[in-house]
């Protein structure tokens, strides 16, 4: 029971960075990053003009920064809602989901497990 409890947040988790767009949000940062070592490196430009540009590409890599982190926040809002729900529902299962949380071999099922849900949920999709 435990299993499948922690299974349903793990998929949870999933569905919520998919529908929060966060792969997005990682690669919108890693792009800002590469474009500001690029534009560091080059010879092009004099050290104002580069200066300019850090300054403003370091605000907006601050508010993906920030957005990312509201967006994670929320979904670890969500999660402990789905927790306290869960024990709520089941007591007993409290101490078990907490111990199984922190066990690598839980955790190692658990990912195997989400990535064959990703695996035949992204199949399901490209048929639809």
């Amino acid at each position: 029971m435990t299993y499948a409890v922690l299974f349903v947040f793990c998929i949870v988790f999933l569905e919520l960075f998919l529908f929060l767009g966060l792969r997005n949000e990682v690669m919108a940062i890693m792009r800002r990053s590469r474009e500001a070592l690029r534009v560091l490196m080059t010879t092009d430009l004099d050290d104002s003009e580069k200066e300019s540009f850090m300054r403003r590409e370091s605000v907006l890599m601050l508010k993906a920064a920030g957005m990312f982190t509201a967006k994670f926040a929320i979904i670890f809002g969500v999660l402990y809602l789905l927790y306290l729900l869960a024990v709520s529902a089941f007591p007993d299962l409290q101490d078990e989901i907490l111990d199984n949380l922190v066990s690598p071999a839980v955790i190692a099922i658990l990912t195997v497990a989400t990535l064959c849900y990703a695996w035949a949920r992204n199949a399901i999709r490209k048929q639809l």
